[in-house]
């Protein structure tokens, strides 16, 4: 039988109180928050040993590869996707990974 899925919903002061990595494959973060951003996010997943994939939720973007490479070079080790929020519903922009 398959691994069951489950959803964990965290505000963000709950979420930096955890010290271990989430039991999680992705995690999902605004790009900014009101007291956070998305780096922020993934520094503290970093930090905890996380090794999965972070889908950032973000306005339509220039380049959504610029968001990735930064947290690359920060965070090595995170995947991260840019899911665009668009009137017509979310476009995922993985695009190619930074090197």
């Amino acid at each position: 039988m398959g691994r069951s899925a489950q959803i964990s919903l965290l505000e963000y002061h709950e979420f930096l109180i955890q010290s271990e990595a989430p039991q999680a494959d992705i995690v999902l973060s605004p790009m900014v928050g009101d007291t956070f951003d998305c780096l922020d996010v993934a520094v503290h997943l970093h930090a905890s040993g996380f090794r999965g994939r972070l889908h950032v939720m973000a306005p339509a973007l220039p380049d959504p590869a610029i968001l990735r490479r930064e947290v690359a070079s920060i965070c090595p080790g995170i995947e991260v996707d840019v899911v665009i929020r668009g009137a017509t519903g979310l476009i995922s922009q993985t695009g190619p990974r930074p090197t």
